[in-house]
């Protein structure tokens, strides 16, 4: 005699007439073991688990989140930072990444020493990215992040970050001269997107940068601007002083107007790379007109247009 399975025992009671059939599975089920003494284990209801696996299909892959780039930033600790960002590779291995707490695999490592391992934690190292991926992290929350991961392996590091040297006096003054005669074009007037020096919503991610990064891209040409300011004879040594300068009076603009002034290797924040890329994110077209119109034009007599000034 072949045995019916329960549900095909409640198909059969579905179709029986209305005062006598079953609502659901879980009630003919509970019917059943109240007549036989047998226990079923209920079931849920397959509409609410229908809607779930559908949402859980078709959720997106990422979700937009709106910042606010004016609001103040609080530092995250390292242990935050883990959990958000680190943990991922960190607590499983993923990657060849040494496991949070596991002395063996970060000895190495911590015998590296501290300045190393913040160098690899901000700039990446074989299959880790940069920051760990997420561009947003100041680099005081990357050295904490990096303490809390050696230090639970047998570390003892301190979160600290390199303060940068201040300019001298005389070096301000070289700085400004160079401003002056390779700078001031567009830094005083903000074209071909170039911040200007009392701008201090569009220096703060680049005082944030540290000057390392500034004296990089001031040097080889970034955020749409030429390398040396389009000067190739200048040197290394008075671009830096320039960029001293520039950074100098940002400073004082960012804090005349409330804002962290970045001083030291980052601990303001950080410079998110999207940020600084809106300022260069403009047409390489207009941005090479700017650049050779104010040689080119003393070279040249400029016609006036007819009927350009008529009403």
């Amino acid at each position: 005699m072949r045995v019916a399975p329960l549900d095909e025992l409640f198909a059969m009671a579905t179709r029986q007439p209305s005062g006598n059939r079953p609502a659901n599975l879980n009630t003919f089920r509970t019917q059943a073991a109240a007549v036989s003494g047998l226990q079923f284990p209920l079931l849920e209801d397959a509409a609410p688990v229908a809607d779930r696996i559908v949402r859980e299909r078709i959720q997106p892959f990422g979700r937009s989140v709106v910042v606010d780039p004016n609001a103040p930033r609080i530092e995250r600790t390292g242990k935050q930072v883990y959990d958000e960002v680190c943990a991922g590779c960190h607590a499983s291995g993923a990657l060849d990444a040494p496991r949070f707490e596991n002395a063996g695999e970060w000895s190495r490592r911590i015998a590296q020493g501290y300045d190393t391992l913040l160098t690899h934690a901000l700039k990446g190292l074989n299959k880790m990215p940069a920051r760990g991926g997420d561009p947003d992290l100041s680099d005081l929350e990357v050295a904490r992040a990096m303490v809390h991961m050696t230090n639970a392996a047998g570390a003892r590091f301190e979160a600290a970050l390199k303060k940068e040297p201040e300019p001298t006096v005389a070096q301000l003054e070289r700085g400004k001269l160079v401003y002056a005669e390779n700078c001031a074009y567009c830094h005083d007037t903000g074209v071909t997107g170039a911040q200007k020096l009392d701008d201090a919503a569009a220096w703060r991610p680049l005082l944030q940068a540290g000057k390392a990064y500034l004296y990089h891209a001031a040097i080889n040409g970034s955020f749409g601007g030429p390398a040396k300011g389009g000067n190739d004879k200048l040197s290394d040594a008075d671009t830096r002083m320039a960029v001293d300068y520039m950074v100098d009076r940002a400073r004082a603009a960012a804090e005349a107007a409330g804002f962290a002034s970045g001083r030291g290797a980052g601990t303001g924040g950080s410079a998110t790379r999207g940020s600084m890329a809106r300022n260069s994110n403009r047409s390489s077209r207009k941005r090479l007109l700017l650049y050779i119109w104010p040689k080119f034009s003393s070279r040249v007599r400029i016609r006036p247009c007819p009927g350009l000034n008529a009403p």
